[in-house]
C-alpha cells in the first residue's frame, strides 16, 4: 500500500526510506504554526500571537530568539500574511480581505533591523483576494488568488516599476456544476503553490490533487502528481462550498528548484468526527510520509520519519528536512530537523 501510494505512476514508485530526526532546542513553545525558513544556524516560524507574526531561534545557542514583524497598518506592519524564502530572504505578502496590500523583503540577517527592509507597495493594482500563498520568481509574483468570480486561481504579478496583474488562466477541471465563487473558494483556500521557472505546483488542501502546471508554451500542459479532486457542492449562500464526508482531506507539501515534497494526509472526516480519531497517537491530521518527486512528476523516495508532524520546511540544498510537531505530554511545539542529503544528485 505504502508503495503504490507514491504516485499515480505506480511503475516510477521508490524503496521507503526510515529516518531518524535530531531535535532542535526552541524551549517551551505553544505558538508555532509554519516554519517559513532554516539554515545550520537559525529557523524561522510564523506564529499564532496577537502581536507578531513571526519568531527566529538560533537552533546553535538555544534560549536566543525574539518575535518580528508587527500586526497594524503602520509601516513594515502587516494584518494578513503569507511568507516564503529564498535565498536567504523572507518575503513577506501582505493582504486584507479586500486584495493585497504589498511585499516586504526581510534578509534573514537582519530581521531585528528594519532599515534593511524593503516594502513594495502593490494595492494600486492587486485588488485580487490572495487565497493564502504565493511565490517569488524574477521579475514576478506568483499568487493564489484572482477576483471574486472569475473561473481562475492563479495569477501572476509584475514586480518592479510597472506593477501589472495577468490571470495564468488555470482552472480545475472537476466535475463541478455549481457556483464559480463556491469553487474558487475551495481551491484557493489553505492550498499552496511553488513556482520553478515555467512551472507551477499546485497543491490542494482539499480531496488529494497535487498538479505539476508548465506554462512555457503559454497554456498551462497539466501533470498531475495526485489526480483526486475534491468533492463537494456549493453552500446555499453561493460563496463557499460544502465539503463531502468522502473528500479525502488534501496534502501537506512544499519545494525547492530541484525537487517536490508531498505527505498525503490520511483522515476524513464524517458527522464532525475525525476518522480515524488519531493517527499513531498524535492527532489525526498529522502524517509521518514523505514522497519526494523531480518537476517532471516522477517519483524519487519515500521518507518515513520516527515522528509524526503537522509542518515541514525543506532546506535549498535540499540536504535538511525540518518538521513542526508536538510532546504529547506538554503539548509544547517541538522541531526536529533529517538528513536527507544526496536526492538531488539521484535526481540529475
Amino acid at each position: 500500500m505504502l508503495l503504490s501510494s507514491c504516485s499515480i505512476q505506480e511503475d516510477k514508485s521508490a524503496e521507503p526510506v526510515f529516518l531518524s530526526g535530531e531535535q532542535i532546542d526552541i524551549g517551551p513553545e505553544e505558538t508555532l504554526f509554519e516554519i517559513v525558513y532554516a539554515n545550520d544556524t537559525v529557523l524561522v516560524a510564523h506564529i499564532l500571537s496577537d502581536l507578531r507574526k513571526l519568531k527566529i531561534y538560533n537552533h546553535r545557542h538555544p534560549g536566543e530568539s525574539y518575535e518580528f514583524l508587527h500586526i497594524g497598518r503602520g509601516p513594515f506592519e502587516v494584518n494578513q500574511c503569507a511568507v516564503k524564502s529564498r535565498d536567504d530572504t523572507l518575503y513577506v505578502m501582505s493582504y486584507t480581505p479586500a486584495g493585497i496590500q504589498g511585499v516586504i523583503t526581510v534578509p534573514v540577517c537582519r530581521t531585528d533591523d528594519k532599515s534593511g527592509w524593503r516594502y513594495e507597495d502593490i494595492s494600486d493594482v492587486a485588488d485580487i483576494p490572495i487565497g493564502g500563498d504565493f511565490d517569488v520568481l524574477q521579475g514576478q509574483y506568483i499568487v493564489l488568488g484572482d477576483k471574486y468570480g472569475q473561473p481562475n486561481i492563479l495569477s501572476s504579478i509584475t514586480r518592479g516599476v510597472d506593477v501589472n496583474v495577468t490571470p495564468l488562466s488555470w482552472w480545475p477541471q472537476d466535475k463541478y456544476k455549481g457556483s464559480v465563487i463556491s469553487k474558487q473558494a475551495l481551491y484557493m483556500n489553505v492550498s499552496k503553490i511553488f513556482a520553478n521557472g515555467s512551472k507551477i505546483m499546485y497543491a490542494c488542501s482539499e480531496g488529494r490533487y497535487v498538479s505539476i502546471l508548465d506554462f512555457s508554451s503559454g497554456s498551462p500542459a497539466e501533470q498531475p502528481i495526485y489526480d483526486e479532486f475534491p468533492v463537494y457542492k456549493a453552500a446555499p449562500d453561493g460563496m463557499n462550498a460544502i465539503r463531502s464526508p468522502k473528500s479525502r482531506r488534501g496534502v501537506y507539501a512544499f519545494a525547492t528548484d530541484s525537487l517536490i515534497y508531498i505527505s498525503p494526509l490520511e483522515y476524513m472526516i464524517e458527522d464532525g468526527r475525525y476518522i480515524p480519531d488519531n493517527y499513531k497517537g498524535y492527532p489525526p491530521y498529522y502524517i509521518d510520509r514523505v514522497e519526494v518527486y523531480d518537476w517532471d512528476g516522477d517519483c524519487i523516495s519515500t521518507y518515513i520519519l520516527d515522528r509524526p508532524f503537522y509542518n515541514f520546511y525543506v532546506s535549498d540544498d535540499d540536504k535538511s528536512l525540518y518538521t513542526l510537531t508536538v510532546d504529547r505530554e506538554t503539548m509544547y511545539s517541538e522541531i526536529y530537523r533529517y538528513c536527507i542529503g544526496g536526492l538531488e544528485a539521484e535526481a540529475d
